[in-house]
């Protein structure tokens, strides 16, 4: 699957560094070793908002603002499945 959206973005003209997320996080050095063979750099979170737990969009905001402020820096997931997380 990887495979064949790495060809996709090449024939689009892609140009830059590219990013891959496992999804659920779920890594193991059999993927990782196919995500670099790749030419993929593998990335992690270190900011969950929890959207997929709360309903309020501004306590999601809140939450996640807290830990960056905290932590000064971060990735953040998010999970655009959910319209409260776009709001």
């Amino acid at each position: 699957e990887a495979a064949n959206t790495e060809a996709l973005l090449d024939a689009a003209g892609r140009n830059g560094d590219a990013l891959f997320r496992f999804p659920y996080g779920a890594r193991n050095d059999g993927a990782l070793t196919t995500i670099e063979a790749l030419k993929l750099r593998s990335m992690m979170w270190n900011v969950d908002s929890l959207d997929w737990s709360d309903p309020i969009p501004k306590s999601i905001a809140a939450r996640v603002l807290a830990e960056l402020d905290k932590q000064q820096r971060g990735i953040v997931l998010f999970h655009d499945i959910h319209a409260r997380t776009v709001q």
